[in-house]
């Protein structure tokens, strides 16, 4: 996730596939754990809106900011 420290978080019953380097799988019986489980997830690399990066949900859509305009053209 781009941290230089190991970062662990808790949940049983609950199974995580890494798919691909930038890819999580998350899978369990719970439907509230999980929601919960990934929402924390979420809140460690909150997504920045001038770049776009952070942890965002498949198919989740992320509007850019756009940036200041010269007056000057």
């Amino acid at each position: 996730m781009g941290y230089s420290h190991i970062i662990r978080l808790y949940a049983f019953k609950i199974h995580v596939k890494f798919t691909a380097k930038t890819a999580i799988l998350m899978f369990g019986v719970n439907k509230v754990k999980l929601t919960n489980l990934s929402f924390s997830l979420k809140s460690l690399k909150p997504i920045n809106i001038f770049t776009g990066r952070g942890i965002r949900f498949s198919r989740q859509i992320v509007y850019k900011k756009t940036g200041k305009m010269s007056a000057y053209r």
